[in-house]
């Protein structure tokens, strides 16, 4: 459902949802060697907010939050009934401001910022006292409106060295280190200790 007030230059945005993933692959287990079939379910339900605004000519703001509540209600394994997946973080928000001058010299010239929230998530599903902690990432960006040129964007400019998922107990990868593109990219501002041990 979205609303917009009146005289008001933008919306707001609300979502309810309950959805089933169906033929979701599941390791059937006591196998060797190992059998996939295609007999999974992963549902999730939660909710979705979100608003734009145009505060300004030029200056547009754009926010957003997730919360929902996903788990894997058919498997092959039973054990993972009722579990969270790998790698799923049950919040995620964003808050994203650009403006972009209107007239004068720079007229087409703007720049950007925003920040994202990853909230925690399980690495491994069976292990419920291992965590992929929470982090916020900034994402920076300049751009001109001028044919050819083009936008300025930098990659995790601390140059912060994070866990950015997991595969198994064994396998953890790190997110990118600092590099720059052309392209829309994120900067980690807050990822220290990203995996911990709840007691």
């Amino acid at each position: 459902m979205k609303y917009q007030p009146a005289g008001f230059n933008g919306h707001f945005g609300i979502a309810l949802f309950d959805l089933k993933r169906q033929n979701v692959p599941t390791t059937v287990p006591g196998i060797t060697p190992t059998l996939q079939n295609q007999t999974g379910e992963i549902t999730s339900r939660g909710l979705e907010l979100e608003a734009v605004a145009n505060v300004a000519p030029g200056l547009k703001m754009v926010g957003a939050f997730t919360t929902y509540d996903l788990f894997t209600s058919k498997d092959a394994n039973p054990a993972l009934i009722g579990l969270t997946p790998t790698n799923t973080p049950q919040q995620k928000g964003s808050l994203w401001a650009d403006y972009t001058f209107q007239k004068g010299p720079l007229t087409g010239f703007g720049f950007g910022g925003g920040v994202r929230y990853v909230g925690k998530s399980l690495p491994i599903p069976r292990i419920r006292t291992w965590f992929l902690r929470s982090y916020s990432a900034m994402r920076r960006s300049i751009t001109n409106g001028k044919t050819g040129v083009r936008p300025l964007n930098v990659i995790n400019v601390a140059d912060k060295v994070y866990v950015a998922s997991c595969a198994s107990d064994t396998s953890w990868f790190y997110g990118d280190r600092r590099r720059g593109d052309g392209k829309p990219c994120l900067q980690v501002v807050s990822a220290d200790a990203i995996v911990r041990r709840q007691h």
